[in-house]
């Protein structure tokens, strides 16, 4: 199963890249994208092992290193800052190369599952309380990634849990 909407991602990206809008816009947050839509099957229920959330990115970074250090997997911010405005954002070069406004972030969870150490910020996700720094260190739509990645972290924290988010898999542009 994760092969075929891997195929149809593939497939979709090609047929977003053709129809890119003249002005640049900010992808859209989840909160503006609720799953309830003319096309449910843009949506999945994707798993996330959480370690914590915080609403201090200094701390939410803490945790990420020893984290990362503790279950000996990469820490992986992705080039990612935090923002006023998205709560995290790329750098403008890369909000620029994907022709959205500045500042602008994609959270996790769209074609990208698999174990890292990552900050994401709550408000990009259906269901999570909202204005936090999340630090992910494990995302998937099966749940062996997700269960092996849940048993390491909860060894450096203990209160790692897992909860499963719609997430947004259709077009962005």
């Amino acid at each position: 199963m994760l092969k075929a909407i891997h195929a149809w991602g593939l497939a979709i990206g090609v047929l977003c890249s053709v129809s890119v809008p003249a002005m640049a816009e900010t992808p859209p947050t989840a909160a503006e994208t609720a799953p309830v839509g003319e096309n449910p099957d843009e949506w999945a229920d994707v798993s996330f092992v959480i370690v914590t959330s915080t609403p201090k990115y200094e701390d939410a970074l803490e945790a990420a290193r020893k984290v990362a250090k503790g279950m000996g997997v990469k820490l992986d911010l992705r080039g990612l800052s935090p923002s006023a405005v998205t709560g995290l954002t790329s750098t403008p070069k890369v909000c620029e190369q994907n022709e959205w406004s500045y500042p602008c972030y994609v959270a996790r969870g769209r074609y990208d599952e698999g174990t890292y150490v990552s900050i994401e910020h709550s408000s990009a996700y259906v269901g999570f309380a909202k204005d936090l720094y999340v630090v992910i260190v494990a995302s998937g739509l099966d749940g062996e990634t997700s269960k092996q990645a849940l048993q390491s972290a909860q060894r450096v924290f203990p209160d790692t849990y897992e909860k499963t988010a719609k997430v947004f898999l259709g077009c962005i542009h």
